[in-house]
């Protein structure tokens, strides 16, 4: 620091001094923070937000219960087609074991299973998450419906075979309802 700038500063230090001496009181004055300090607030409290982040990141990673569910999560999802929709049975066991109490330890969220695992702490953002639910439920609702159609397919085909007369008690019943 040049000897100029050593005696300014020093003097406005002396001036800071004098207006507290002034005003006859211990504490100092209270300075509005400056453009330079605000932003190195900003960047501590930043800096702090991303610490945490990645202390959470790293206590998740350092759980190989929880990596391993991930990666059958996340495998799950990538074998549904190729499996005919046998997977959606895990995945279904995930969530619903992300229930109960202490679930979240071993299991991840819907949509956390992309951003956990080999090293990588970026991932897809938080809708990934919303859209698994959304299809988990669209596909639990598809497989509800092809049961029933199932089932009654079979109910059908017993009662034209077998003439168990399921379709008679039906008719009569229209019949009543209708007259």
């Amino acid at each position: 620091m040049s000897t100029d700038a050593l005696q300014l500063r020093e003097l406005r230090h002396q001036a800071l001094m004098n207006e507290e001496n002034e005003a006859g009181s211990d504490q100092p004055l209270e300075r509005e923070a400056s453009l330079r300090e605000k932003t190195l607030q900003a960047q501590a409290a930043e800096d702090k937000n991303k610490e945490t982040a990645q202390n959470k990141l790293e206590n998740i990673m350092a759980n190989p219960a929880h990596l391993g569910t991930a990666w059958l999560l996340r495998w799950s999802w990538v074998m549904l087609i190729p499996s005919f929709g046998l997977t959606l049975i895990w995945i279904n066991i995930h969530a619903f074991m992300r229930i109960l109490p202490m679930g979240d330890k071993i299991f991840c969220k819907l949509g956390d299973e992309w951003k956990t695992g080999y090293g990588h702490a970026g991932g897809p953002s938080r809708s990934v998450g919303l859209f698994e639910v959304a299809g988990l439920i669209f596909l639990d609702l598809a497989v509800l419906l092809g049961i029933i159609i199932l089932f009654a397919s079979v109910m059908v085909i017993f009662d034209l075979v077998f003439n168990f007369g399921w379709f008679e008690i039906i008719k009569e019943v229209v019949k009543e309802k209708v007259s």
